[in-house]
């Protein structure tokens, strides 16, 4: 049995589909970003205590007891970042400014924690 394989060349209606589903791409990133909510507060965890929310609001400096010394954050303008921290790595540190709601970063080594919460929040970190 010899089995010949036959290329064919798409046809009309396979090229609408693509083109179609091209098109439904970028409007679909867009219908996304656009669900995203502002947020208005950050949650921070730490090991000696439990979460707490402070407000985005004024631009300020908090400073966080973990498991190997102080972390310090930064919140200005809405959004919020690792300014320092005692870990080795400095992962949190080079993470940058997060301004999206649900966003989240973390110094696993000091274990401090935040997250940036929207009053409707519809999204969380594991869904973007």
């Amino acid at each position: 049995m010899n089995a010949a394989l036959t290329i064919t060349r798409p046809g009309i209606g396979d090229l609408a589909i693509l083109l179609l589903c091209l098109m439904l791409i970028p409007l679909s990133l867009h219908w996304l970003g656009k669900a995203r909510s502002v947020p208005d507060a950050i949650r921070i965890t730490s090991p000696d205590t439990t979460s707490k929310i402070y407000s985005l609001a004024p631009d300020r400096t908090l400073n966080v007891n973990g498991r190997l010394g102080t972390s310090s954050i930064e919140i200005s303008n809405g959004s919020a970042r690792f300014t320092s921290s005692p870990c080795s790595g400095k992962h949190c540190v080079l993470s940058g400014w997060h301004s999206r709601s649900g966003s989240g970063m973390a110094c696993l080594p000091n274990r401090v924690a935040m997250t940036l919460l929207a009053p409707d929040d519809t999204y969380d970190g594991l869904n973007y």
